[in-house]
């Protein structure tokens, strides 16, 4: 999966030893729907393993929430798109 590659990738660069990925974790990653692209996905997983302390990558550290909601997904993905979107 993307994600242990990108894990792999950069734990290279700051000498991380990330030897688990949390399953929750790769859920999230697997439900989330990524309106970013994969350049969300690197971005989340590198700073993710930057500030990860131990050696397993948990959820906490993802910075996104999953919506259980697709229409909401997506309403913020055409208001990106559109550049509708007002900033709070």
């Amino acid at each position: 999966m993307l994600v242990e590659y990108f894990v792999k990738r950069t734990q290279r660069r700051p000498r991380k030893q990330i030897t688990k990925i949390e399953k929750h974790t790769l859920e999230l990653c697997r439900s989330y729907p990524w309106p970013g692209n994969i350049r969300e996905l690197q971005n989340i997983i590198e700073r993710s393993v930057i500030f990860c302390t131990g050696d397993t990558l948990g959820s906490i550290r993802l910075g996104f929430q999953v919506r259980t909601n697709p229409t909401e997904d997506q309403q913020l993905l055409s208001q990106r798109t559109s550049g509708t979107m007002r900033s709070n």
